[in-house]
């Protein structure tokens, strides 16, 4: 609305955000997602309108400002906070698991997802990443597909055409169907997951946890919003990550830890001694290997150890112990 009450006219406008502070909200709360503490929110957002062909136009980006140190001026910092405000502002853009059902086919400009009388897709009971049922929008299965984890659990993918290519690129592995999303629950209500699956895409700028290490802006987050139909990206701004790059099948498709021990196509991501210290994975800032003890036995599917409370400390990861970021310098850098 307009300061005499009248509604705001955007005219030749292709997305409108409205920024709005949350501090002091239940929006801007700690998370209780790791064992080695707790995992604020930085932002939030999300889109609340979109057009003829459903794609997004309109959408809120919600600050935590009690989050945002305005003395602190480094250089990461801010690189930090403007990956925040891209990796929210891909959310609007469509990164998102309920406008999943409402992508169009880029090649031939039809819904990917067929329609009902009110061209709404169809709805479904479907089993939800958390372990529980909803009756939700559902996509169709040539854009999100269910599968089981090596850990045993319920898991979707996005399986549209350049996404697949992309993912299998990336692990160099030609059988893998899709881009995994984040399984462990994120958002409330969430179904299928709406960020990349931490396990498999630590340092992806669409990550769901931010873990110190460097986040990259890859072609994955880039073939996502092109498979929506809606967007041509721009491919030459694209970074490779170095988080599994060309390592093979296995590290997409097995555990993370196989009896305690790992593996050897994991050794440069994963380990199994909490006094390792190693590196990130583009080689830029020493780690430490994050094994924890829990406060209780973890999930079955999640134990790696013969002691069932031993696990990574980022439920995110699926409890396996990785190189974690800890100091804070670069090999080579300030």
């Amino acid at each position: 609305m307009s300061s005499d009450g009248g509604s705001l006219v955007y005219e030749d406008k292709d997305l409108i955000v409205i920024v709005i502070p949350a501090e002091g909200t239940e929006l801007c709360p700690f998370g209780q997602n790791s064992n080695s503490g707790q995992l604020q929110t930085l932002a939030f957002a999300s889109n609340c309108q979109n057009d003829q062909m459903d794609r997004p136009t309109v959408g809120y980006f919600g600050v935590c400002f009690g989050m945002i140190d305005p003395t602190d001026r480094t250089t990461k910092t801010h690189q930090r906070r403007l990956l925040t405000i891209a990796h929210e502002f891909t959310h609007i853009l469509g990164m998102n698991s309920y406008d999943f059902p409402y992508f169009y086919d880029h090649t031939t400009g039809r819904p990917r997802t067929e329609r009902n009388a009110s061209n709404q897709p169809p709805m479904q009971s479907v089993l939800c990443v958390d372990g529980t049922r909803q009756y939700t929008e559902v996509a169709s299965e040539n854009t999100l597909k269910s599968v089981t984890t090596a850990n045993g659990y319920v898991a979707y993918e996005l399986v549209t055409d350049t996404v697949r290519n992309v993912v299998r690129n990336q692990f160099n592995c030609q059988s893998l169907i899709g881009g995994r999303l984040e399984n462990q629950p994120t958002g409330e209500g969430d179904c299928f997951g709406s960020h990349w699956d931490h396990r498999l895409f630590n340092n992806e700028f669409m990550a769901a946890v931010y873990t110190g290490s460097t986040q990259y802006v890859t072609a994955l987050t880039l073939a996502l919003l092109e498979d929506s139909g809606w967007y041509v990206p721009n491919y030459g701004v694209a970074q490779n990550s170095p988080f599994g790059l060309g390592v093979g099948c296995d590290f997409a498709e097995e555990e993370c830890l196989q009896n305690g021990l790992v593996p050897e196509w994991a050794t440069v991501t994963f380990c199994n001694d909490a006094q390792h210290i190693g590196c990130s994975a583009d080689r830029r800032l020493i780690a430490h290997c994050d094994l924890s003890k829990w406060n209780g036995n973890l999930p079955s599917g999640y134990q790696y150890f013969s002691d069932p409370s031993l696990g990574g400390g980022l439920t995110q990861s699926d409890f396996c112990p990785a190189f974690t970021t800890i100091y804070h310098f670069e090999v080579g850098g300030e």
